[in-house]
């Protein structure tokens, strides 16, 4: 497998279920640098683009508000563990939705990245976590 060349982009697909917010959040990643941000809203969309072309890194906001989110984000990291996808899954959600981030950490996501406080810092350290499981592969 080549290796990444630090001025390369790094290939994220951000999953969000709520359309409302999907493109102010892809916007503030963006302005972070380095970022090749594509977007899905629900689960179908999320699969067909990572068949299409496998990013390096899947965020999803799988907000615990909205009804059945734990569900189908479970259903949507099983589902792509288990047609053999091993792309790191970091779930960017609140802090008060930690049974949301376990549920999906059974399934398969393995980062967590609180998404309260200033907006700079939140997105910067999604960066940072975003940077980091791309140089762990």
């Amino acid at each position: 497998m080549p290796q990444k060349n630090e001025k390369d982009e790094v290939k994220v697909l951000f999953v969000c279920y709520d359309p409302q917010v999907i493109s102010t959040e892809k916007r503030c990643l963006e302005l972070q640098g380095g970022l090749c941000i594509e977007t899905a809203s629900s689960n179908d969309e999320a699969l067909t683009k990572v068949e299409r072309t496998v990013p390096d890194v899947i965020v999803g906001d799988f907000t615990g508000f909205l009804v059945g989110a734990a569900a189908s984000a479970s259903e949507l990291v099983r589902t792509l563990r288990s047609e053999g996808y091993g792309t790191p899954i970091i779930v960017f959600s609140y802090d008060d939705e930690k049974d949301l981030f376990a549920e999906v950490l059974k399934s398969g996501a393995i980062g967590f990245v609180e998404k309260s406080g200033d907006p700079s810092a939140v997105y910067s350290t999604l960066k940072s976590r975003i940077v980091h499981m791309t140089h762990e592969l």
